[in-house]
């Protein structure tokens, strides 16, 4: 019996070093998938100006009310709040995602352990889990191990919140065994 259980949401700014670890402490043979996709800064950044000034106009636009949604508001404070961010610092931008593949024997065996990794998930700040399953099966085959497909449940984070989640920069140190595939 196959199961994955995907991040589908990490709050930026809340990752902390080695919270990975709570997605590999598993009951059975299991997969971690990492997926790190590294942006174009001047793109996304131009990407993200041009978003603003769209929820900019619609913030301002009194057509219909006065009063401005209020998710438009604060979506619109978060966005020049990341760009304000971007630009400022020297930080690179990343979408990331992890899921963790979970291999058991039988059915009441894959269940305990999808149980036991989401009460794991849920000591994180700011994570949101997904189940998948093969009604999704697009998405169920893009996690598969070596499948050289990327996840669809990605969240963009600056180098800092990504490098909490896995080491981005720097010289190679060695290890006994491969640990990792990376296109």
């Amino acid at each position: 019996c196959i199961g994955i259980i995907s991040a589908d949401g990490f709050l930026i700014g809340e990752t902390v070093t080695g919270m990975l670890s709570s997605f590999i402490s598993q009951k059975v043979p299991s997969w971690l998938v990492l997926d790190v996709v590294h942006h174009n800064k001047k793109a996304l950044t131009r990407q993200m100006i041009y978003d603003a000034s769209k929820m900019k106009a619609s913030v301002d636009d009194k057509t219909i009310t006065n009063n401005p949604d209020q998710g438009s508001v604060e979506g619109l404070e978060n966005l020049n709040t990341a760009i304000r961010h971007f630009l400022r610092s020297g930080s690179e931008i990343y979408d990331f995602g992890v899921s963790v593949v979970l291999v058991a024997k039988t059915r009441s065996d894959l269940i305990e352990a999808q149980e036991y990794l989401i009460s794991n998930l849920n000591t994180l700040v700011g994570i949101e889990h997904a189940k998948e399953n093969l009604a999704l099966w697009k998405q169920f085959k893009r996690l598969s191990p070596g499948s050289g497909q990327t996840n669809r449940r990605l969240v963009t984070m600056d180098e800092q919140n990504a490098a909490d989640l896995m080491p981005l920069n720097g010289p190679y140190k060695g290890q006994e065994e491969r640990v990792s595939i990376l296109e």
